[in-house]
């Protein structure tokens, strides 16, 4: 009582939780060109990351921060139409996998010109935001899920209160399991319909 009390001092500790990694894309589809490997997880792991074809290993490359890594010139070529699988691995953590195969140049040519034709130059009389659903829902059916998934992100900085581009890019994540990306990008969508 009136008595003053000494305080005491107790050391905090915290402990490190590593994000297990999450192998983003390719996960599905197919691809205009070669790949740029993308995943998730912890920036103190390094990461193993290895392209498996029908005849086996061909290209693999350790010690990799967290970074998207294109595809080496390097490397050996990947033949257009081709089945191939990507393995993320990480030290205390199981591998995943993802597939994807190239379009021949004849397919890519195609998309292109599809492309060139879905343009906001090209279609005066529709917004800007309508012409990117358009585009992605192209590549969508294209099974090009990559190029989708860059095309609703580009716009979504544009204009991040859309919730049409949310709406689509969760579809994105859900075709190519990624459920919980999937999930807040669909309550993004739903929170700014209801506004």
């Amino acid at each position: 009582m009136g008595k003053r009390k000494e305080l005491t001092y107790v050391p905090l500790t915290t402990r490190s939780v590593k994000q297990p990694p999450l192998l983003l894309s390719p996960r599905d589809g197919k691809l205009l060109g070669s790949p740029i490997l993308e995943w998730g997880g912890s920036d103190r792991l390094r990461y193993t990351v290895r392209v498996v074809g029908p005849q086996g290993l061909i290209w693999e490359q350790a010690d990799l921060p967290r970074a998207p890594f294109a595809y080496p010139v390097s490397a050996p070529r990947l033949s257009p139409g081709v089945p191939y699988r990507w393995e993320l691995g990480a030290k205390g953590f199981p591998a995943q996998r993802g597939m994807f195969s190239i379009l021949t140049p004849t397919e890519v040519s195609a998309v292109r010109d599809t492309l060139t034709v879905l343009t906001p130059a090209s279609l005066p009389g529709y917004p800007k935001n309508t012409v990117t659903l358009m585009r992605a829902g192209y590549l969508f059916q294209q099974e090009l899920y990559v190029d989708a998934r860059m095309e609703l992100e580009s716009a979504i900085t544009a204009d991040p209160d859309e919730p049409g581009l949310h709406l689509m890019l969760g579809h994105v994540f859900e075709r190519t399991g990624l459920e919980e990306l999937a999930a807040e990008e669909f309550d993004e969508a739903q929170f700014l319909s209801a506004r």
